[in-house]
């Protein structure tokens, strides 16, 4: 099969997030009408609890955005912009770039997975050009492996997604777990020790 057929055959992110939504609303629809419901009764409550469930969120969705939003309008300012190109320089061989990569690009994770996201993504390809540059062997497809590292690792930095909601003082889970500090999740030994781990076993797998 060739990669164009591929490309076709394959569904798009969006067409699987379709896809799924289907199969769940089919299900809840099947489910509802083994309840007693009719189907138009089925219907009609299943779109209801998608609309409560979907809306209710729209404060953690619009705070989500906004984290990538401004972790990307940081990774691509021009002072950013120019550092990461700078020491895009210093690594002189292939485990040298790999391992600086990864390990910049989770340190960016950590700080924000936006900014992480992106920093991996232009990191890698500056590395892979300034190795052409002195001419000296890169593994491409490796190293953008290492610059999406920071996904790995973000939820235990400081953009975690629940561990931040679960600090607001009227989060929607509240009533159930009651308000958790930072300090019991981000700063606690577990998170640290955990982030920690993963960031070398990560490093281990790249020099092998």
């Amino acid at each position: 099969m060739n990669k164009k057929r591929i490309a076709i055959s394959f569904p798009s992110p969006f067409d699987l997030v379709l896809i799924l939504s289907g199969i769940v609303l089919i299900a809840a629809i099947l489910a509802l009408r083994s309840q007693g419901n009719s189907t138009g009764e089925s219907i009609q409550m299943t779109l209801l609890f998608w609309k409560d469930g979907f809306f209710s969120l729209l404060e953690f969705t619009l705070q989500m955005m906004m984290i990538l939003v401004f972790g990307y309008a940081l990774a691509i300012a021009k002072p950013i912009h120019h550092f990461l190109k700078k020491i895009a320089q210093l690594p002189q061989n292939n485990l040298q770039a790999v391992l600086f990569t990864g390990l910049l690009t989770m340190v960016a994770g950590l700080l924000n997975w936006g900014f992480g996201l992106i920093v991996g993504a232009l990191l890698a390809r500056f590395v892979h050009l300034a190795m052409e540059e002195k001419n000296i062997s890169s593994n491409a497809p490796l190293l953008a492996s290492a610059g999406y590292l920071g996904m790995a690792v973000w939820h235990g930095g400081l953009s975690g997604s629940a561990t931040l909601k679960v600090a607001e003082p009227n989060h929607f889970l509240a009533k159930n777990i009651g308000q958790i500090s930072v300090d019991q999740t981000i700063f606690s030994i577990g998170n640290l020790g955990m982030t920690l781990g993963l960031a070398l076993v990560f490093c281990v797998v790249l020099v092998l």
